[in-house]
């Protein structure tokens, strides 16, 4: 069985088909190798474009979160702060507590915010200002903070919600409940 192998490929012409054979399976090989790596690259470009829309579009994101802190540690007071996180500006933000606009609810004195609190000085107690405003801006990465009046009448937990817009297109919502 080995000789008529060895003597089928002595002869020239059969050789030379089993050469061209091998040619056309490289070429045939060669041919899905090059398709399968347009497909892989035409992917991984679809990849890196997503990236970078997704990056364009966070950038013109606000992430909006709320917390509750203490004024001082020395008083208890507490301030509803609402943070900016996000690397755009964040517009016609509405406020709610229990469903009422953040102005009307209990908790909040007069609807009193704490502005500037960044800017304390010293330990100086910050702007106080009265506000009926139903909607609010905040700036990227900067806050907004409401003083509370923690009661026996009105305790936590709070459930919040906010919305807003922002450059991105998309609505923004953030739902949390406030508790200590």
């Amino acid at each position: 069985m080995i000789n008529e192998t060895v003597a089928w490929f002595a002869n020239s012409g059969n050789a030379s088909f089993v050469t061209f054979l091998v040619s056309v399976g490289s070429i045939i090989i060669a041919g899905f190798a090059l398709a399968i790596s347009w497909k892989t690259q035409k992917r991984q470009l679809e990849i890196e474009e997503k990236r970078e829309s997704d990056r364009l579009n966070e950038m013109r994101k606000a992430n909006l979160v709320a917390k509750l802190v203490t004024r001082s540690e020395k008083s208890g007071d507490y301030l509803l702060r609402i943070e900016n996180r996000g690397s755009a500006e964040a517009r016609d933000v509405r406020i709610s507590l229990d469903g009422l606009p953040i102005q009307n609810h209990p908790v909040i004195p007069g609807g009193l915010t704490a502005k500037n609190v960044r800017e304390m000085v010293g330990g100086q107690s910050p702007k106080i200002q009265h506000t009926s405003k139903e909607t609010y801006q905040i700036g990227p990465e900067s806050y907004i903070q409401f003083i509370m009046a923690i009661t026996f009448n009105t305790y936590p937990p709070f459930e919040l919600t906010m919305t807003w817009s922002d450059d991105s297109g998309e609505p923004g919502y953030y739902r949390h409940t406030i508790t200590f």
